[in-house]
């Protein structure tokens, strides 16, 4: 495989990107250094086998791709601006429940997907119990921890993509609909991951895009949603906790431990 080089365009941790001739089309080719995951390959072979909207691709090699260039005659890439956008937020929860759709289709032809299954972990709330002693939530957890991974290990599992963000996707100018193009942070998850991550982002540009975004994204369980909640902010304040000086960006999930309110739902819920 031999195609002239026109531009490189970001060349990191063994994956190189550049512009290439192909057919002599500009064409953008994907590589991947030996010992680096090209499992990004194998999505757009299972995306193009169940027909979710793709890139075009001209070849999918065992470590490389060969794609459409974002050009700006199709599709241009994503701006910051396409959250705010009522076409876009509504397309961007459509490509997700589309997704889910075939989750088990897609395990059952392809059981070597990457599993994201977080559980909690009881060190580490021994940790957060030694910097909050008297936390009435922090103490509820450590006696109902063994209970709570039960609950989370029986959530469903879907294909989830955990890295949504505005420079992964490109939309298409007519519509101002999007489709993803970066799949390297594609797995089995569960909903909740999914929706915290993408919910976080839009709401960086509106609460209006975050509601349009769930009114479109499907149903999910809020209790499931709601403990995967309780364990992001439990992760994000053991990583706070554990740096030289407590961060700033661990102050938001400090307030949700001190909330009496997460101590009191969850009490109701793990009775």
């Amino acid at each position: 495989m031999k195609h002239k080089i026109l531009n490189i365009i970001q060349n990191k941790d063994g994956i190189k990107v550049a512009e290439v001739l192909y057919n002599n089309e500009n064409r953008v080719i994907k590589t991947f250094s030996k010992g680096v995951s090209s499992f990004e390959i194998n999505w757009y072979k299972i995306l193009k086998e169940l027909n979710i909207p793709i890139l075009e691709t001209y070849e999918l090699g065992e470590d490389y791709l060969i794609m459409e260039k974002i050009d700006g005659k199709k599709y241009r890439l994503g701006r910051e601006e396409d959250l705010s956008l009522e076409n876009s937020v509504v397309s961007i929860a459509g490509y997700f429940k589309k997704l889910h759709t075939f989750s088990s289709e897609i395990d059952k032809k392809y059981n070597d997907l990457p599993l994201y299954s977080p559980m909690l972990n009881i060190d580490h709330i021994d940790f957060l119990v030694s910097k909050l002693k008297d936390n009435k939530l922090l103490n509820l957890v450590k006696r109902k921890v063994h209970k709570l991974n039960r609950i989370i290990n029986d959530f469903k599992l879907v294909i989830i993509h955990r890295d949504f963000y505005y420079k992964n996707f490109a939309v298409k100018e007519t519509t101002n609909t999007i489709v993803m193009f970066d799949f390297s942070q594609m797995c089995i998850s569960y909903k909740s991951v999914e929706i915290e991550f993408i919910r976080r982002v839009l709401k960086s540009r509106s609460e209006e895009a975050e509601r349009l975004f769930l009114e479109y994204y499907g149903e999910y369980d809020l209790n499931e949603y709601l403990i995967w909640e309780l364990v992001n902010h439990l992760d994000c304040l053991y990583h706070a906790f554990s740096a030289e000086k407590f961060p700033a960006w661990g102050e938001s999930a400090k307030d949700y431990i001190l909330n009496l309110d997460n101590f009191y739902f969850f009490k109701q819920m793990l009775k």
